[in-house]
């Protein structure tokens, strides 16, 4: 029998004993932002006049195998006793999760505007505004899935995976 994590497997046997237990086996995660800015400034009169804009770009990968390492359970299902059940080989339950990989990207935008303007020698007013979205994610390798509010209200499936809700 395959297993993604060899030589690690939890077996229980109900009314009897367990070997194994949770696994933590290795993952990689790894992280990378590139980031490009530029701010002006312009002085008219008794007001500072200030705009700019950011791109932020963020790429990432990760993965691992947690929960991925086999799971026997012999519960009695067969005879009546986990123990009978283990020493006979009917088993009652076998679990396995898949390893997960994640590639993806996102983009940051960002643009501002703002004001200071010395109202008088005591009072400066300070206002701006900032116009920062927030753009969904891209997964490059599809290991996620994307929800569409417009899509969902539509009642659209993905023709991809049948089973999939709407949206």
């Amino acid at each position: 029998m395959y297993c993604y994590v060899p030589h690690i497997s939890t077996f229980t046997v109900s009314g009897g004993f367990t070997i194994g237990g949770a696994l933590a086996p290795p993952t990689y995660a790894v992280r990378n932002t590139i980031q490009i800015s530029d701010d002006v400034s312009i002085i008219k009169g008794s007001h500072q006049i200030g705009f700019g804009g950011s791109l932020e770009q963020y790429k990432g990968g990760s993965g691992g195998a947690t929960y991925s390492q086999a799971s026997f359970t012999f519960n009695g299902v067969a005879t009546g006793s986990g123990l009978a059940d283990f020493l006979l080989g009917d088993l009652g339950t076998f679990t396995q999760g898949n390893q997960r990989a994640a590639f993806n990207r996102k983009y940051i935008p960002g643009l501002y505007v703002r004001d200071t303007w010395k109202a008088t020698r005591r009072l400066r007013v300070n206002l701006g505004l900032r116009w920062e979205p927030s753009l969904a994610e891209a997964q490059l390798n599809g290991a996620v899935y994307d929800f569409n509010l417009n899509a969902y209200q539509q009642g659209i499936r993905t023709t991809q995976y049948t089973n999939a809700p709407r949206g």
